[in-house]
């Protein structure tokens, strides 16, 4: 029951956060001398957060893992000593 209690306490103050910040953003957009102050690296963290959290309560890949397998150290030896046999095989010596 108290976390349930928490939690909707917590998504009440988020929407109230999300008024206040959509207020700040049209004062933003209202006002270029207050615009210029902002630092864009600011609004880019900002959006990425609201990009990523959106994706997430739709049920979206936040984040993408991709495994690859790459070439082992013995693989690259023996490419490497076949090159080298091959070359030695095309030399002529003079």
């Amino acid at each position: 029951m108290r976390r349930e209690k928490a939690a909707d306490d917590a998504e009440h103050m988020a929407e109230r956060y999300r008024a206040i910040l959509e207020e700040k953003a049209n004062m933003l957009l209202d006002d270029p001398d207050l615009l210029k102050k902002v630092n864009p690296r600011d609004l880019a963290v900002t959006y990425e957060i609201f990009r990523s959290k959106a994706s997430s309560l739709r049920g979206e890949a936040t984040a993408v893992v991709e495994h690859r397998k790459g070439v082992s150290l013995e693989d690259a030896k023996k490419a490497l000593e076949a090159a080298q046999k091959r070359i030695q095989g095309e030399s002529i010596d003079v």
